[in-house]
């Protein structure tokens, strides 16, 4: 099938119901996972599971962060944990390197940090977690409630 993937009725609810969709009927057979945000996995290294803490924190108030999500978001933040590391050896050691040979190459490091970022890009608007993909959400009152609940995870 061509064309957009379909909104989940939550997103299209968020939205303002531009298109004018019956959300009730649609709602009707749309899987409802529980909105309770999944644990952070072990396998993440400690970038990630800042990145992890910082999501969760913005996704868990509004009711996108649920146990089906938890694959999309691990991957991300497992992505986003190698881009951060590689991004902090490019600062170490630059992004030209002199090979054994002496002639000037690229460092290895400039390329994971570039394949990274081309990586997080789909799962950051598929989270909601760009400019672009967040300004499609109007939640009410979500600011002055999150506040104090985003910087207790960011402080952890």
């Amino acid at each position: 099938m061509a064309g957009r993937r379909p909104k989940p009725t939550a997103i299209h609810a968020l939205n303002g119901n531009p298109s004018r969709l019956n959300l009730a009927e649609r709602a009707k057979n749309e899987p409802k996972p529980a909105p309770i945000a999944p644990a952070c996995p072990d396998f993440l290294n400690a970038d990630g599971k800042k990145e992890w803490a910082r999501a969760i924190a913005l996704l868990e108030p509004i009711g996108l962060a649920t146990g089906a999500d938890m694959a999309a978001l691990a991957i991300y933040c497992q992505i986003y944990g190698r881009w951060a590391e590689a991004s902090r050896m490019l600062l170490k050691h630059g992004s030209i390197m002199k090979a054994p040979n002496g002639t000037l190459k690229q460092s290895p490091y400039l390329l994971i940090a570039v394949k990274c970022e081309e990586q997080m890009r789909p799962y950051l608007v598929e989270l909601g977690l760009t400019p672009a993909s967040r300004s499609k959400i109007a939640v009410d009152g979500a600011t002055k409630e999150n506040g104090s609940r985003i910087s207790k995870y960011l402080s952890s």
